[in-house]
């Protein structure tokens, strides 16, 4: 009886542990099926920190013979005051937008310090979720009037973990273009890597920008 009521123990003792295995999996499984977008919002917004924690940045523009370059690009830019000196260009956050409810398409825009900059072209959200890696190209955008021009562009490669819910930026690069009446043109670039975003609220820019 003492044997067989032993035996009885280890075999609820297991039915048990096995339980708790298939709980746990199943608990495990449903967070990796987490939907991207949340509560089927149209929108789902990553905030973006380098390796430090905090907003990734480019200085543009820095140099002392493109001090009167750079006062010109932030004052058509409203960015004054933004930096010490140079262009300050940010990488506040990461948006993606269906194009329709339910629809596979996404537009993505940048948040920059000021404005959203979209993508005019779609990526996939089967895609995307999958892990695949995306390239992006938010741009060229025109700014200025008149005899001050200039464009600004931005590229991205970036993946999705979906077990995390977090974006991967491998590469982001900057540009800028600018014209002035009487002067040369000047550009400058820049690239930041190892990027990464997390799902977060950021408010809106003052503008949603396209490239013509």
């Amino acid at each position: 009886m003492r044997m067989e009521s032993t035996l009885g123990s280890m075999k609820i003792s297991a039915t048990f542990g096995l339980l708790v295995a298939l709980m746990l999996a199943f608990t495990a499984s449903a967070a990796d099926e987490s939907p991207f977008f949340a509560d089927d919002e149209p929108i789902a917004t990553f905030a973006l920190r380098d390796a430090n924690g905090d907003v990734p940045k480019l200085l543009l523009f820095k140099e002392p013979d493109q001090a009167s370059t750079a006062a010109s690009i932030n004052y058509w830019r409203d960015t004054v005051g933004y930096g010490n000196a140079g262009v300050v260009v940010a990488f506040r956050g990461i948006r993606f937008v269906r194009v329709e409810p339910g629809s596979d398409n996404l537009l993505v825009r940048l948040v920059g310090l000021k404005n959203e900059f979209e993508t005019t072209t779609a990526i996939s959200l089967r895609s995307l979720e999958s892990g695949k890696p995306q390239t992006l190209k938010f741009g060229p955008i025109t700014m200025g009037y008149g005899p001050v021009t200039g464009t600004t562009a931005v590229d991205m490669k970036l993946r999705y973990e979906a077990s995390t819910r977090q974006l991967k930026i491998t590469k982001a690069t900057g540009y800028i273009e600018w014209q002035r009446l009487f002067c040369d043109p000047q550009s400058d670039d820049g690239s930041l890597e190892n990027l990464t975003g997390r799902v977060a609220e950021i408010p809106a820019g003052a503008s949603i920008l396209k490239a013509e």
